[in-house]
């Protein structure tokens, strides 16, 4: 798993400074987006979902994004909702332009379980992505992210308890 997160983190690195040189800054300021996506759950709880999010917060040039952001996590297979609320920062670790971008999210999130059975706990989210497209108002991206949602004691009908839930995410997003 290291020889594949680092190889990913060359592999960012390398492309985005290729990119920088061929995209143009977005302005300094408010900034804010929305992406949807899905998430395969690999607990094996069958907790497979999809995903809408929206934040919103600062940017300039070495800070694609600083704020809060909250999203809804539909489970596929059972009535079983999560709804995160986090601080999200997302860099290209760079002041010019880049192909590619680190996110982190941090927060807590709300779990509607089933038997009206609720939980707040802890969300983490870190993630990389591709800018697809950019404008000078907009940018268009794809991001491949992990998922920790904290539950606690939760228990589906024949099945063994769930005490947290650690998911794959791929997201499709625009930022403005």
């Amino acid at each position: 798993m290291k020889k594949i997160i680092t190889l990913l983190l060359l592999l960012t690195f390398a492309v985005s400074a290729y990119a920088a040189k061929n995209t143009e800054p977005m302005p300094r300021g408010f900034s804010w987006g929305a992406s949807v996506g899905g998430c395969i759950d690999m607990t094996g709880h069958d907790m497979s979902s999809i995903n809408i999010d929206a934040k919103f917060g600062y940017r300039n040039s070495w800070i694609n994004l600083l704020g809060v952001g909250a999203s809804i996590d539909m489970m596929v297979n059972n009535s079983v909702r999560s709804f995160p609320v986090y601080a999200v920062f997302r860099t290209g670790f760079s002041k010019r332009p880049t192909l590619c971008f680190g996110d982190f999210r941090l927060g807590c999130v709300f779990n509607d379980l089933n038997n009206n059975n609720r939980q707040a706990r802890l969300y983490a989210s870190p993630g990389v992505g591709v800018n697809l497209a950019t404008g000078r108002t907009f940018r268009s991206y794809l991001m491949l992210s992990y998922v920790y949602n904290g539950m606690d004691g939760f228990y589906k009908e024949g099945e063994k308890p769930i005490h947290s839930l650690h998911m794959a995410c791929v997201r499709f997003g625009v930022a403005f």
